[in-house]
C-alpha cells in the first residue's frame, strides 16, 4: 500500500505533513544529548561515573549502554559543547573528565525550557528527565515547566476532541484511533496532576 493510499483511509493515524513537523522536535528533545548536558551542569564527571549516575537514578527513563554514553560524549565534544581533560593515572587507563561549556550551558537551559509534545513517549522520556534536573537546581523554579507542559497536552487534546466531533460518527479505525490518542491523553493529564504535587511547592 501506498504513503497515498496510507492518507486516505486512516489520516488520523498517519498524517505525513503531521509527523514531518512534529518529529524533528520530538526527536530533539529526546535525544540524550541533553540528558548528559544535564549530568554535566549537576557536576564535572567522565563517562564511567556519568553512566552510574543514570543508572542508579533514571535507569526507568533512559536505558543507555556505556558504550552509548560515551558516543555521545564523542559527539558533544566535536560540536564544542563539553570540553574534556585527560586526567593520567598510575595504575589505571587515563581518564578524561568533561565538563560543560558556555555553549552547551545555553544548550541545555534552552532545551530545558521549552516544553515536549502532547506525546506519551516524550512526556515519560524527556519531560521527566527535566524535572528531574529541575530539581536538582536550587535556582530552577520547576512550577513553570508543569503549566507549560499542561497546556501543551491539554491543547493537543483540544484539537483530536474537535477532530473526533467532526469525524462521520462510523465505526472505523480512523474513529478508533482518535479515541485511543484521546484517552491517552486524559490519562497521561491524570498522571502528571498527581506527579506534580511533591515535586513542586505550595
Amino acid at each position: 500500500m501506498t504513503i497515498d493510499a496510507v492518507k486516505l483511509f486512516t489520516p488520523d493515524i498517519y498524517s505525513l505533513s503531521e509527523y514531518m513537523k512534529e518529529r524533528q522536535p520530538f526527536t530533539r528533545h529526546l535525544s540524550p544529548e541533553f540528558l548528559l548536558l544535564g549530568m554535566l551542569k549537576l557536576s564535572p564527571s567522565h563517562g564511567y561515573d556519568l553512566h552510574q549516575q543514570i543508572e542508579r537514578d533514571l535507569r526507568n527513563v533512559w536505558r543507555l549502554s556505556l558504550s552509548q554514553v560515551y558516543n555521545v560524549l564523542n559527539r558533544l565534544e566535536k560540536k564544542d559543547m563539553i570540553a574534556g581533560q585527560i586526567r593520567e593515572q598510575a595504575e589505571r587507563p587515563d581518564q578524561k573528565r568533561f565538563h560543560l561549556t558556555p555553549k552547551g550551558e545555553r544548550h541545555f537551559q534552552q532545551w530545558l525550557e521549552t516544553p515536549v509534545g502532547a506525546s506519551v513517549r516524550a512526556v515519560r522520556i524527556a519531560f521527566l528527565s527535566k524535572i528531574y534536573f529541575a530539581k536538582q537546581f536550587a535556582d530552577i523554579d520547576a512550577r513553570p515547566l508543569w503549566d507549560e507542559q499542561f497546556a501543551v497536552i491539554e491543547s493537543g487534546l483540544e484539537r483530536l476532541q474537535q477532530r473526533l466531533e467532526t469525524s462521520p460518527g462510523t465505526t472505523s479505525i480512523r474513529e478508533y484511533s482518535l479515541q485511543l490518542r484521546i484517552i491517552q491523553l486524559q490519562t497521561m493529564l491524570e498522571w502528571l496532576k498527581q506527579c506534580q504535587q511533591p515535586w513542586t511547592p505550595a
